[in-house]
């Protein structure tokens, strides 16, 4: 059997390999027991005995995550506000391009980006109040999103991007789809990825249908936001982000007082120190996913496990 989460199968499969017996509880609810010389404890994802259910809470709210951060110095967040009715939108000055999502975390549904005028606000506003009574509009970042994952004093990243197809001169944007969840299927990392409105109304800015044949080498992007399960892909960015960066998602674990987390950036280049221009919070998440970090998943669940059981030696990954 296996388990739901992509997480939990990666932690059971590699734990042995640093003499930490993994024993399956529920591969419903994702549940591991780990032991390691009589100490035992107990694993649900990424969740822990680290993890903090009231700072759990507050990530899981992007107006108090700013809030909370601001409160401890940290003002590197995005201007926002939080209307449950459109109506309440004309108390505020906004300053178009905004993104609106639904106050809370919804794996990526009802997230609107690049939103410019207030007709399409008024539509990015309905598609996230079908996901949560209170809808939040937050001002427009320019950069490429980035992924923090803090493991007690280890930090990974990785880069974050939408997805795209590459045209070749002969196939159609439906066939180029077709060819690249082929390759993704082999790969069992990547979701696959589903023609819907928000595809069709991403290709037609860029003056295509499905029917149309890209260029040879002309890129095509397919959605504007780079979540897995939106179908984005990443790449490994840890050696080449600037230390101070690391340093800044270490000083929010502590402050969130988590020992694993991730904290998600916007940065315009992140091999620079962050600042209020090049480096901004946009989410925190207490239990991150480890299939963005692919291929580390190994040395990964090798933090966990000496987080958990600090008398681990250390080992090669």
């Amino acid at each position: 059997m296996e388990f739901g989460s992509y997480a939990s199968n990666q932690i059971y499969k590699y734990a042995k390999s640093y003499d930490v017996k993994a024993t399956a509880i529920s591969y419903a609810d994702n549940l591991i027991l780990l032991e390691h010389k009589g100490k035992k404890e107990l694993i649900k994802q990424t969740a822990t005995r680290f993890t903090n259910l009231i700072q759990g809470r507050i990530c899981d709210n992007k107006i108090l995550t700013t809030q909370y951060l601001k409160r401890n110095w940290i003002d590197n967040v995005p201007n926002n506000i939080v209307i449950k009715d459109f109506e309440e939108i004309k108390k505020y000055k906004i300053n178009y391009p905004v993104v609106v999502k639904p106050l809370k975390w919804h794996w990526w549904k009802g997230i609107s980006v690049w939103v410019r005028t207030k007709k399409d606000l008024e539509s990015a506003y309905k598609i996230a109040k079908k996901v949560y009574f209170r809808v939040l509009v937050e001002e427009h970042i320019e950069g490429d999103d980035y992924r923090f994952l803090v493991i007690d004093k280890n930090v990974r990243i990785c880069k974050r991007m939408p997805p795209k197809i590459m045209g070749n001169g002969k196939n159609t944007i439906k066939k180029l789809i077709d060819n690249e969840n082929k390759l993704r299927a082999k790969t069992k990392i990547l979701v696959n990825i589903k023609i819907d409105n928000e595809l069709k109304q991403q290709i037609k800015k860029q003056g295509y249908t499905l029917d149309s044949i890209p260029a040879k080498d002309v890129e095509v992007a397919l959605r504007k936001n780079a979540n897995l399960s939106t179908w984005g892909t990443t790449i490994d960015y840890t050696d080449q982000t600037h230390i101070q960066n690391k340093k800044l998602a270490l000083k929010i674990a502590k402050i969130m007082d988590m020992k694993i987390i991730a904290v998600d950036f916007l940065f315009k280049d992140p091999t620079n120190p962050y600042s209020k221009e090049n480096g901004i919070i946009i989410e925190i998440n207490d239990t991150p996913w480890i299939r963005l970090h692919h291929p580390r998943e190994k040395e990964i669940v090798y933090n966990i496990c000496k987080l958990l059981f600090p008398t681990l030696r250390k080992w090669k990954y």
